[in-house]
């Protein structure tokens, strides 16, 4: 058998707040909008985020759960890290320059790996 990723579906709490994390922090783009639910894109990688989560994550460590964390990669990781900074993104752990990768958690508290690009 062979598997391909297809859409990827984020629960969320807060649709508005997380639609804001998507779009303005990570740059996702919307595709299309209907009640409850939002299509991104995230250079062809199709996402939808639905708002029925009944509540996020609270006060626990990256790892202590069961959970699938996702990976996206960047040109520029120390540039990126500034841009989270000022939007005041929380850290999984603290970024130090020379470090290939970070961890940050979207407003409920799911993990997104940023890695440095291999030039």
């Amino acid at each position: 058998m062979i598997f391909t990723v297809g859409e990827i579906n984020i629960m969320a709490t807060d649709l508005q707040r997380s639609l804001g994390f998507y779009t303005n922090v990570l740059g996702f783009k919307i595709k299309e909008r209907g009640d409850g639910y939002v299509h991104l894109d995230c250079n062809g990688q199709p996402f939808t985020l639905f708002e029925f989560a009944k509540e996020g994550f609270k006060n626990y460590t990256y790892g202590d759960l069961p959970a699938i964390s996702l990976d996206l990669t960047v040109d520029d990781l120390e540039e990126i890290v500034k841009h989270f900074i000022k939007f005041n993104v929380a850290f999984v752990q603290d970024w130090k320059p020379g470090d290939t990768h970070t961890y940050i958690y979207d407003p409920d508290r799911l993990v997104f790996e940023i890695i440095q690009k291999e030039h």
